[in-house]
């Protein structure tokens, strides 16, 4: 993988069409709006009908190398208080500081259960960076399941 600054003229670069020959760069200076797109499990994308392929060099907020701050949840039953799943997220958190990952994931439990049966907190603020949350999470979930909890709809972090 290469940055697009580190191009030259006069190198090749291979497109879906087959390699084409760099002419001339130029780099703009400026303020230019700009959009990020984000799609599950697709990083690169074509660009333009002259089949330039784009990529977002960033890190994701979901790879380990992400420096975005995250932040862990735990959802519970209600009624026996069994702490059923924790989970992470680099989400911003709601004005109201509940997590947006956790309420999706309760809204949709409780739909299907036919009542509020889960409730969901944030417990953990401000993990510096994607690694930093994978080990609080790990950490959590270890801790949880010795305490006695269920983890019934842990996916990710298994207990060690």
């Amino acid at each position: 993988m290469f940055h697009p600054i580190d191009l030259r003229p006069g190198e090749r670069v291979e497109t879906p069409t087959g390699p084409v020959t760099i002419r001339s760069l130029e780099i703009r200076a400026g303020t230019q709006r700009v959009y990020n797109l984000e799609v599950e499990q697709v990083h690169s994308y074509l660009t333009s009908g002259l089949h330039v392929l784009s990529h977002n060099g960033c890190a994701h907020k979901n790879s380990k190398g992400s420096t975005a701050e995250n932040h862990r949840y735990e959802i519970r039953e209600k009624s026996t208080d069994d702490v059923v799943k924790t989970g992470i997220s680099g989400q911003k958190l709601n004005k109201n500081g509940e997590s947006p990952r956790a309420n999706k994931q309760v809204n949709k439990w409780n739909k299907k259960a036919g009542y509020e049966k889960y409730e969901a907190e944030v417990v953990e603020k401000g993990l510096p960076g994607r690694a930093a949350a994978l080990n609080a999470e790990q950490q959590a979930t270890n801790r949880l399941k010795k305490a006695g909890n269920s983890l019934v709809r842990q996916q990710k972090a298994k207990p060690q």
